[in-house]
């Protein structure tokens, strides 16, 4: 079947052309290279085609017009054969030769910023068919963005036509707001001085054929172009921050193109009307048409908006010349392309939906289109179908579909899968990876094999194969405290509002999310007061179908008139552009995060404390979703309590306090009080007034011994309920193959403890303990748990290594840590019982702004597990080896206890040892309470308490833990490179602190892959031979001095790495306190940023660099740091050069 060229995806225009044409492909690192024997590059086919097809139409412009030009009945007529392209573009390219003069060796760039239109698609081909690249600039762009792009094109001139002119001085004079960075602006001031600039100076196709231009000597065009050089650039929409260069090649312009000119009746061939702008995706449909030799039509932009009634005009033009015109007979329109904001335009007109029932096609693409809006243009009977693709990679996906008997517009077929990857997610949604084999991937840095589109889908129930398009994973927002959601749906459903215009939520990497709320015109005069409690009323019925930290809190709202509106920039796609939203909005975006802007807290001072025990009861109650019967003294972080929303409290809190006292409440004091009457305690107290304050508060050191006490005497209670419930069998007496329980396995050091286990042939079952809601179906906690562990597996590069049949080995379980039988059923329960023979506990809340009450549930879990274990010990045959309990605990349990006893290797009896962390003490009291029921019980069960150090990225791939100190440190020198510095050759500089001048302790990372294979040798290990229910403290860390990195080492393999990149970069240390500085200045809110006063403490306050990044004090010999190698050996310690180079490859995917 011959695919029709409008909707024929990349992959199956390989297939096509396999099957029909002599095409040789080959493989490059790149992706696939189609060869063909007629063209291999943009000069080539056009020449080709006004060889084979010169006097068919080409393309077509058609301006409904009175004023000028060739008309008919106003209509301004533009048309060019494919004969006529090319000699107009050779005319053009022998003029640019003479204006800019001949290209030399090094490819020189062009930058393009003009209407679109015929002029501009001949200066386009003109300048590539001159040898030049081309870099198309979105007019919608700001002048920073425009001098950005041209910076990193290097393009050596501009070319712009009178519309634009302004913008282009704009942008050439542009100096951003913050001078600090003179090196920076320097650097800038070198590409506007050495950037030509040309005005087009002609405004139409008939001024292009009349003008006498600079043309001598053959009328060829320039010498033939390999189909991997680059022969033009687009650009990212910039929607999150400036604009990406996105290079695009011959191959992927045209190689790529299925070869449809000889299928069917040349003198009938079905034309296509883009309103879709040049300079952004109208150059694919122009040379999609080609493809087939097909005619496309061009919306003239730079005279006309785009309205329905406009469009429609054009459409008539477009049918007229096809019925009448004597040159172009049987050209008929057949298909339209658009983005959905226009497509919502062109329903607008009952005539307009009339013409497009008659179209074979209406094509939307370029953005996420409105289920409702499709639903109801194919309910009309319009041929809606999807197209979906990137710059990156071509055209992906269609919906092209069996019109008239299936009206399912959104659902994307993946008829040829070749080279697509659909990888499965934590939540069950997938992401498509673009793998090496897919015919066009774009070699734009950031677009390396396997490159992830980040685009996210569900599987149809209906169609195999099939696919609906869900949103972007790099759309969403993420929280300064660490938790994530996409934004896109809750703007959706606040725009279905009716009295709402637009809306855009906020809150990256700021503490709870937040929207900004532009009324409807309709609505724009009504009171503040009666349109918040309006809105509110919507927003709490879309905050049901929000994840808890997504929610919209009231207080978060910013709702402006509809005249507020105009100041929204959105790019060509209708998208609004966040980065220049947020600044433009920053005052009142500003204004919703600041609480100095709460009231006066006259509420707080004159009420009793009875009222304000109501008031904070009520924030609470409101932020949780409790009922008013929920316990004042209840744990709050228990309760559901999370980082977001305890801010957004503090908050409200800060609001009934005066302004002098707002400063002195902690940003963690939810947390640190624990409870509501703790928090009407600690607010009446601030206020001077009397409360129910506990005078004889007990010490820290108390309350971690009392925990100790309290989890001891649980166990007998969890035994007896366990012996009500369940009944268990013996076990055999032989000993079998080890059945694991591994909690933690989506952590960073539980996916590797994970991959360690699939792949070890003497353990044959592995029982996951993941958390789960109890608000869900089991089976659907149980797709979940999966999802999420495949997708760490997939995000650690782990699942690739591991044998098709690894994965049966694992049992998924869902389970809650303090409940009764861990929350499961008996029967399962049971079943555990009878089968474990080790238990791995790898799980923990690692938050370290949580007191230590808050870890109760962690705690109640490690005697759950215990008990476990003790059941089937009592049922075990006395000839089996013990059960195994192997605790991952952490170094921070004894973080400030005295070098003798870290080397005893014991269990610590003061607990003032523990750094001064709910955290870390947690950590302490568990293994108190392990210790004890290990001496305790006379049952056959081995406790190993493993302490765990400073992990750092797999010692194979780098990959870190992205949100750590050092990976944001290192994140912060290549990402903001641009704003702390810059050379003359346009290729921007890594700037990083010199921590080797600050006499940092040497580095002692343990790679995570390393740690996870001793914490399985420990599982493997015998106990000790004393008492088979002895514990064995065992570090896993980096504690050899002979095997620390020195900082001058690691600084030294940093600029190495850089060195040695496709794109070589030089490296520089600058001191610290002066890094730390233009961190601080530099644009955008980078997660490193929350590190500072950290960083500061201890790099510049005193002496730091502990393996977490924080001081920690330095009681180990550096004898030996110097006999490390600085050679390519893997052997130089833990730590190598090739090391540092896998974890800075990782670092540096992160950001692109």
């Amino acid at each position: 079947m011959i695919p029709s060229y409008f909707t024929c995806t990349l992959s199956e225009a390989l297939a096509h052309n396999r099957g029909n044409y002599e095409v040789r492909i080959r493989q490059t690192p790149e992706g696939l290279v189609s060869e063909h024997a007629q063209f291999n590059n943009i000069d080539e086919f056009v020449s080709f085609l006004a060889q084979n097809y010169g006097g068919h139409l080409a393309v077509g412009c058609v301006t409904p017009d009175k004023t000028s030009g060739h008309s008919q009945d106003g209509l301004v007529e533009e048309l060019l054969t494919f004969a006529e392209v090319d000699e107009q573009t050779c005319r053009l390219s022998q003029h640019f030769r003479h204006v800019f003069g001949q290209n030399q060796q090094g490819k020189q760039c062009i930058a393009l910023i003009a209407s679109s239109s015929i002029v501009f698609l001949l200066t386009w081909l003109a300048f590539i068919r001159s040898g030049y690249e081309v870099l198309l600039v979105s007019p919608q762009n700001s002048p920073e963005a425009i001098l950005h792009l041209i910076k990193l094109s290097r393009s050596f001139a501009i070319c712009f036509d009178r519309e634009h002119a302004g913008v282009v001085s704009e942008a050439l004079c542009h100096r951003p707001k913050d001078s600090s960075n003179s090196e920076h602006h320097d650097s800038d001031d070198r590409t506007r001085e050495g950037v030509k600039q040309f005005e087009l100076p002609w405004p139409s196709l008939d001024s292009v054929c009349r003008s006498e231009l600079h043309t001598a000597g053959k009328k060829t065009a320039n010498q033939s172009e390999p189909p991997e050089s680059i022969a033009f650039y687009r650009h990212s929409s910039g929607t999150t921050g400036l604009p990406k260069l996105i290079p695009s090649t011959h191959h992927g312009a045209v190689g790529v193109l299925p070869r449809l000119q000889g299928c069917g009746d040349i003198d009938q061939r079905s034309s296509t009307f883009t309103t879709t702008p040049l300079y952004s995706g109208g150059i694919a449909d122009l040379l999609r048409s080609w493809s087939a030799a097909s005619p496309l039509w061009i919306f003239p932009e730079r005279t006309m908006p785009i309205t329905s009634q406009i469009i429609s005009s054009c459409i008539d033009g477009i049918d007229r010349i096809a019925e009448t015109h004597p040159r172009f007979p049987a050209t008929k329109l057949q298909f339209l392309s658009c983005v959905p904001f226009v497509l919502e335009t062109i329903v607008e007109s009952t005539a307009l939906k009339d013409r497009l029932r008659r179209l074979s096609a209406v094509g939307v693409g370029g953005a996420a289109m409105p289920r409702e809006l499709g639903d109801k243009i194919v309910a009309e009977g319009i041929n809606l179908v999807s197209r979906f693709g990137s710059s990156e990679c071509g055209f992906l996906l269609s919906s092209q579909r069996d019109y008239a008997n299936d009206k399912r517009w959104h659902v994307l077929r993946c008829r040829n899968s070749e080279g697509l990857n659909f990888q499965r997610m934590a939540d069950g949604r997938h992401e498509l990876i673009v793998e090496e084999n897919w015919p066009l991937v774009s070699v734009a840095a950031h677009a390396r094999r396997p490159f992830n589109t980040h685009d996210v889908f569900i599987p149809h129930e209906g169609i195999d194969g099939a696919w609906n398009y869900i949103g972007r994973s790099d759309a969403q927002l993420t929280l300064s405290t660490g938790k994530k959601f996409d934004p896109t749906p809750i703007e959706q459903a606040l725009r279905r509002i009716e009295i709402i215009e637009d809306a855009i939520v906020i809150g990256d990497d700021r503490p709870f999310p937040a929207a900004i709320i532009f009324m409807a015109a309709s609505q724009d005069k009504i009171k503040d007061v009666d349109a918040h409690e309006n809105i509110w009323h919507h927003i709490q019925q879309v905050n049901m179908s929000s994840p808890s930290h997504a929610k919209l809190e009231k207080t978060n709202l910013c709702i402006l008139s509809f005249s507020a509106h105009s100041r929204v920039r959105k790019n060509s796609k209708g998208g609004v552009i966040r980065s220049g939203f947020i600044a433009e909005f920053s005052s009142e975006i500003n204004r919703i995060y600041n609480s100095d802007h709460e009231d006066d807290g006259a509420d707080c001072l004159t009420g009793d404390p009875a009222n304000m025990r109501e008031k904070i009861k009520h924030l609470v109650c409101s932020a949780l979703h409790q009922s008013d019967n929920f316990s004042p003294d209840q744990d709050l972080f228990e309760a559901g309590m999370d980082s977001a929303k305890s801010i957004v409290i503090r908050k409200q809190i800060c609001g009934m306090l005066p302004a002098r006292i707002r400063p002195l409440v902690p940003l963690s004091v939810v947390y640190e009080c624990g409870s509501i009457n703790a928090l009407v305690n600690f607010v009446l107290e601030r206020t001077g007034k009397t409360g129910s304050m506990d005078a004889n508060q007990t010490t820290k050191d108390d309350e971690m011994r009392a925990m100790v006490d309290q989890y001891m005497a649980l166990q007998p209670q969890l035994l007896e309920h366990a012996a009500k419930h369940t009944h268990t069998t013996a076990e055999a007496s032989q000993p079998g193959k080890a059945k694991v329980i591994l909690t933690g396995s989506t952590g960073f050091l539980g996916t590797h403890i994970l991959h360690h286990l699939l792949t070890d042939p003497s353990i044959s079952n592995i029982f996951l303990l993941i958390r789960d809601s109890s608000a869900n179906p089991h089976s659907k906690q149980t797709t979940t748990a999966q999802s999420r562990v495949e997708a760490a597996l997939n995000i650690h590069h782990l699942a690739q290594t591991l044998p098709k049949s690894a994965l049966d080995k694992i049992t998924y379980i869902p389970f809650h840590l303090k409940h009764p039988l861990l929350g499961l059923s008996p029967e399962t329960y049971a079943s555990l019982v009878s089968q474990t023979t080790h238990v791995i506990h790898a799980a923990w809340d690692v938050n370290f702004t949580l007191p230590l009450k808050s870890f109760a549930p962690q705690l109640e879990g490690v005697v759950n597990l215990h008990t476990l274990l003790l059941l089937g010990a009592a049922q075990s045959h006395p000839s089996l080896p013990p059960k195994r309990l192997i605790f991952c605990s952490s170094v921070a349990s004894i973080a400030r206890a005295s070098a003798n006893t870290k080397q005893d290797h014991s269990i610590s009896a003061h607990p003032h040892d523990a750094a001064d962390l709910g955290y870390a003490q947690s950590k302490w009291v568990a293994e108190r309470v392990l210790d004890s029921l290990s001496r305790n019980s006379s049952a056959a069960v081995a406790v190993s308490v493993l302490r765990v150090g400073q992990l750092s990225g797999a010692s194979t791939t780098g990959i870190w833990n992205a949100r750590e100190a050092w990976p944001l440190m290192l994140s912060a020198g290549l990402k903001l490179k641009l704003d702390l510095c810059s050379d003359d050759s346009g290729q921007d500089n890594i700037t990083l602190p010199d921590l080797a001048s600050a006499h940092l302790k040497a580095v002692d990372w343990l790679p995570v892959d390393v740690a996870a294979r001793r914490v399985v040798a420990e599982m493997h290990s015998l106990p000790q031979p004393a008492s088979q229910s002895a514990i064995t403290i065992t570090p896993i860390s980096n504690t050899n001095p002979a095997t620390h990195t020195p900082w001058s080492h690691i600084q030294t393999w940093i600029t190495q790495w850089a060195a040695s990149r496709k794109h070589p970069q030089q490296t520089q240390f600058i001191p610290p306190h002066i890094w730390l500085a233009r961190l601080d200045a530099a644009p955008g809110d980078h997660q490193a940023k929350a590190l500072i006063p950290l960083w500061r403490g201890n790099w510049v306050g005193g002496r730091g660099g502990g393996g977490d990044g924080t001081a920690v004090p330095d009681e180990q010999s550096s004898d030996g740091i110097d006999k490390i190698d600085l050679t390519d050996s893997e052997e130089c310690g833990m730590i190598s050069r090739a090391y540092i180079g896998r974890v800075l490859d990782w670092v540096a995917r992160q950001e692109e």
